[in-house]
């Protein structure tokens, strides 16, 4: 089972948006986290000026591990996908603002990073 799920909602199908897809996954698993990519029409979100990238961490990533440890690991994947988007942008300027949410083995929501204009917020 993977560590992490990064799913990719109907939307973006080139070839850009598939490499750039692929190097978030190869810089993930440069920190030793298994990933697997999941392509999931039933999670669109129509028409949005955001380009929305949501990422599930698996129990095996969190197991046998509490408190500052799980906070270590998130900010570990939250820092990867920061960079990530934020190369993205700088490539790109015409690349639309980028939200990455991360989710729990339990399905909630427990980082949203945005990258815009080269500017990274997060709640």
């Amino acid at each position: 089972m993977p560590e992490v799920t990064v799913l990719v909602e109907n939307g973006d199908r080139s070839a850009a948006s598939r490499e750039a897809i692929a190097e978030l996954c190869a810089g993930l698993r440069d920190l030793g986290i298994e990933v697997a990519v999941e392509e999931d029409a039933a999670t669109s979100r129509a028409v949005t000026w955001y380009e929305v990238t949501m990422i599930y961490l698996g129990g095996k990533i969190l197991d046998g591990v509490t408190g500052g440890l799980i906070d270590s690991g998130v900010s570990a994947v939250r820092d990867r996908v920061a960079a990530w988007a934020k190369r993205r942008q700088e490539r790109d300027p015409q690349q639309r603002p980028q939200v990455v949410e991360l989710y729990g083995p339990d399905g909630k929501l427990i980082k949203t990073v945005r990258v815009k204009s080269g500017e990274i917020t997060e709640d």
